[in-house]
């Protein structure tokens, strides 16, 4: 199978090299021209998966028509605030009856849109596959074993995800609920952040605890009113993934904590795709849309570079009587 991957970021690269490792002919579209010229000439992203060699089948390209035309699986794993501009921009060249799978993860801010919804608007009449699930693309490299689920309304076009990603280090299960897998992916997210800037403020594993817990009864909460399916086994996917991201210090979401202004500013510059995450109001917008309210992000949380206080945030939202 003849399979592209649009976004060279560390997971891009990832899948890019689980599909090369599977046999498939793998074309690998890079934004940073330094990107694909290392990639084809090292076999490294050194830029965002540095020290990491990747299958020299793997071949990298700037050119949208060289990455996308002829080929039957196409895996979007862009920057989701970048998506909808590049799934535009290469549209013309998708084959009609090529899958589309997503493995962007977020909410669209000027939409609220998912990101299979986004790749659904641009690039209309082929099936759609959203893929998440609890995995750095470094350990996936490093051939950790790693789960992932793939789901779409078309299971047919689940089932083809899983047959090309799926090797022995790396399982992907299928479903049908889009909305619930891809919800989680982007959720977790959030919470993530928070519970980076819980630890820089220096609170302990009490509050670090709270605050996840009550994040997995809210990220449930809101998928309920979105119309997650299967509540309890979409649930139990969420946390596995959400436990992981919280846990771990390879996730990029969860440096984003400072303890004061100038630091968190100084990250901000350094990381701008962080700085990016927490300021964005994205995720506070859907409970709005859907009635449903999300207490653990108040306005003050969404902005941090503009609260002082996370103890007191924490304490207030963790009063009783909020459900």
């Amino acid at each position: 199978m003849r399979c592209a991957v649009i976004g060279a970021g560390a997971w891009g690269t990832a899948l890019a090299d689980l599909l090369a490792g599977n046999g498939h002919e793998t074309i690998l579209w890079a934004y940073e021209p330094d990107v694909a010229e290392t990639i084809n000439a090292s076999g490294e992203n050194k830029r965002f998966l540095s020290g990491l060699p990747i299958s020299r089948a793997v071949r990298a390209t700037n050119d949208y028509e060289h990455a996308i035309r002829g080929a039957s699986l196409v895996v979007y794993a862009t920057p989701s605030h970048h998506l909808r501009r590049i799934a535009r921009a290469s549209a013309e060249f998708v084959d009609r009856d090529a899958i589309l799978t997503v493995a962007t993860k977020g909410i669209e801010q000027q939409t609220l849109a998912l990101m299979t919804s986004v790749v659904d608007e641009e690039v209309p009449g082929r099936a759609v596959v959203g893929i998440s699930g609890p995995s750095f693309a470094a350990e996936v490299v490093a051939r950790h074993p790693s789960a992932i689920v793939a789901a779409s309304r078309t299971p047919a076009a689940a089932r083809a995800t899983q047959a090309a990603l799926s090797s022995a280090s790396f399982r992907v299960y299928t479903h049908d609920d889009l909305i619930g897998v891809e919800l989680g992916g982007a959720l977790k997210n959030v919470m993530a952040v928070a519970t980076g800037i819980v630890e820089g403020v220096g609170l302990g594993y009490n509050s670090r605890a709270a605050l996840i817990t009550r994040g997995l009864h809210e990220m449930t909460r809101l998928g309920v009113a979105l119309g997650i399916r299967d509540r309890d086994e979409r649930c139990m996917r969420c946390h596995r993934e959400h436990l992981l991201v919280q846990s771990s210090r390879l996730a990029r979401q969860r440096p984003m904590h400072g303890v004061d202004e100038r630091r968190l500013a100084h990250r901000a510059e350094r990381k701008p795709q962080q700085a990016r995450v927490i300021r964005d109001h994205v995720v506070l917008g859907r409970p709005r849309k859907t009635g449903n309210g999300m207490p653990q992000l108040p306005e003050g949380m969404a902005d941090p570079l503009a609260r002082s206080d996370i103890k007191h945030s924490l304490q207030t939202r963790l009063r009783p009587g909020v459900t």
